[in-house]
């Protein structure tokens, strides 16, 4: 007849010992130990290990109940080598048994080879599991492994809201198993601490975390399961300050699927550090953060891979966030603030990675650290990014900016964007609705080619500037848009009659002269009537001087005093020729007339 035990056995003891036990908590000893079908309740409230070296024809004990509570630290340990040990709820019934309460812990100690399982081979259907408290599986081959334990086969029929740990273990490898055997509350923790190990296949609440700490030479690289596009884990939280593997580390997350909170790589050790996939197609709803060591997002030579984080990107000093290892594609989309204190970088020979703003609402941009490689920007957030910090990218042929969608605002903290790379090709876009607002900075080293600068001091106008240089030599040029011009009501040239109340202030850093070209037609009262009769103007030692102006046909005015020597605030202003003062005595002899006027004059020939 089946009976109910509890564990009276102090903090230590045998299963098999008759006297550990009673029929009644804290009762007198009973006659026998517990066995197939029977009830166990451990509540002394103590950390208790019961040496479970139950044999058997096949070690199964199925119990009509198991239950660890009021505060109870069990560890379970077998030392005897057998196939398995395995214990379960034996009864069809579909109810919820708390097997472990809040507050209590149960601990699976092999010494041997064996593995410990919780529920039986091929248990279709019957009872739900539920663990309130930690359980951990010390020793031994752990939660699905090739050897089991195999659990249940029944949806969601383990029930973590507490620490699921995996201790140091001798297998790594695993089987697939049929639908969700696990879930993960949204207190539900998964811990790999062991070199090596497997991810579960189990259904992640929000909130829930895989935790990896335990590597060494191993990282974790197997996914038990099959995993559609759209399917949902919790968050992930790698810190493995042990970790010595020398080579890089892909560990394969599944292609599709959605981290529903945050990835945080907190340590990598001394290892190579971790790829997240060859091709990622990953989704984080919450925060990436990567506090030290090397992450990699992609490393495949043909296949793009993409990497969207809804929330913010972090990167510490002395870390490397690596956009794609290898040839193809690979793009980081952020819809938060990013944050940039290591090294942002393309360290394979891919030349169209990029980290793009994607954001819907403001981001911030911040980098105090190092942007490298063939490194792109892209900003594609209609409601823009406001620069923290000045943003330089690198010196590298495909490091491009690209302006897809709103601006780039470094003018609101006065900082500046530094285009490094010196193909005048490097700024990808630039419109009134997607330009830089602020200073921008750019290397010149091609005489024949414009140098576009999509710049403004607000959202609502352009007024882009082009450089050509004069030659190939090395050149740092920074323009910016500025709407006030205190100087012009003064200092006028010969021919110009009004001086528009706007500037360019353009610097140099170098010896190269150029011709520029302005863009006149996104300003918003541009004061441009005549485009035919505009100068460009140079304010100088406070006198303005005419460069001569072009119409370029397409809302700029160029320069035609060329090459520019000396840069600083430039203007426009209006040319216009006096008409000509004539004689009212009729002339009695021809020969050379100068018809003038005060700022103008002009020769005639004469006959008659």
């Amino acid at each position: 007849m089946a009976s109910t035990y509890y564990w009276i056995g102090g903090n230590s003891g045998s299963w098999t010992t008759p006297t550990n036990w009673s029929l009644s908590s804290g009762g007198a000893p009973a006659t026998s130990y517990p066995l197939a079908n029977d009830a166990v309740i451990f509540d002394n409230g103590q950390v208790t290990d019961v040496i479970f070296n139950v044999t058997g024809t096949s070690n199964i004990l199925g119990f009509s109940d198991f239950k660890v509570i009021n505060n109870t630290q069990l560890t379970l340990i077998n030392t005897i080598a057998v196939s398995k040990n395995t214990f379960y709820i034996n009864t069809s019934s579909t109810a919820y048994f708390e097997m472990v309460q809040s507050g209590s812990s149960l601990s699976l100690k092999s010494n041997t080879n064996t593995n410990f399982c919780l529920g039986a081979d091929g248990l279709i259907g019957g009872p739900k599991l539920v663990f309130n408290g930690p359980i951990k599986c010390i020793l031994q081959n752990g939660i699905n492994t090739s050897n089991g334990p195999t659990l249940s086969s029944t949806q969601d029929s383990i029930i973590f809201n507490s620490l699921f740990y995996i201790g140091p273990a001798v297998s790594n490898t695993g089987i697939n198993p049929v639908g969700n055997k696990f879930r993960f509350t949204s207190n539900g923790i998964y811990q790999i601490d062991k070199d090596g190990g497997i991810f579960l296949f189990a259904k992640w609440e929000s909130g829930s975390l895989i935790k990896i700490t335990g590597t060494i030479n191993n990282y974790p690289t197997y996914w038990n399961g099959f995993y559609p596009a759209g399917y949902l884990l919790g968050g992930l939280e790698i810190n493995t300050t042990n970790a010595v593997a020398p080579a890089i580390t892909t560990i394969d997350i599944p292609q599709g699927v959605i981290f529903q909170n945050n990835i945080n790589i907190q340590s990598l050790g001394n290892s190579g550090g971790i790829r997240l996939a060859s091709s990622p197609d990953i989704t984080v709803n919450g925060n990436l953060s990567l506090n030290q060591g090397l992450l990699s997002l992609a490393g495949s030579s043909t296949l793009a891979g993409s990497v969207l984080v809804k929330g913010n990107v972090n990167t510490l000093s002395g870390s490397t966030l690596d956009l794609q290892g290898s040839d193809a594609a690979s793009t980081l989309k952020v819809q938060g603030d990013i944050s940039i204190g290591g090294t942002l970088t393309v360290t394979g020979a891919s030349t169209s990675s990029e980290f793009q703003c994607n954001g819907n609402v403001s981001q911030n941009l911040s980098v105090t650290g190092t942007v490298s490689g063939n490194t792109s920007l892209n900003v594609n957030n209609p409601n823009s990014v406001i620069a923290l910090t000045n943003i330089t990218l690198p010196n590298a042929s495909n490091a491009l900016l690209k302006l897809t969608s709103g601006h780039l605002n470094v003018l609101q903290n006065n900082k500046f964007v530094l285009i490094q790379n010196s193909v005048s090709g490097a700024i990808v876009g630039g419109s009134v609705s997607s330009h830089i607002i602020g200073s921008l900075k750019r290397v010149s080293a091609d005489a024949s080619a414009d140098y576009f600068f999509p710049v403004s001091d607000n959202g609502s106008d352009l007024a882009a500037v082009n450089i050509r240089p004069a030659s190939a030599s090395s050149t740092s040029w920074t323009a910016e848009f500025i709407r006030s011009n205190p100087n012009n009501t003064s200092g006028f040239p010969t021919g110009i009659s009004a001086i528009v109340s706007y500037r360019w202030d353009i610097a140099r850093t170098g010896a190269d002269a150029a011709s520029i070209n302005l863009k006149y037609s996104s300003i918003t009262g541009n004061s441009v009537t005549d485009p035919n009769n505009t100068h460009i103007l140079r304010w100088d030692s406070g006198l303005w001087t005419s460069l001569g102006g072009t119409n370029d046909n397409a809302g700029g005015i160029t320069s035609v005093n060329n090459p520019i020597n000396g840069f600083g605030s430039f203007s426009f202003g209006a040319y216009s020729i006096p008409s000509p003062i004539l004689s009212a005595t009729p002339l009695s002899n021809f020969g050379s007339v100068c018809v003038g006027s005060v700022s103008a004059t002009q020769s005639f020939q004469v006959s008659g």
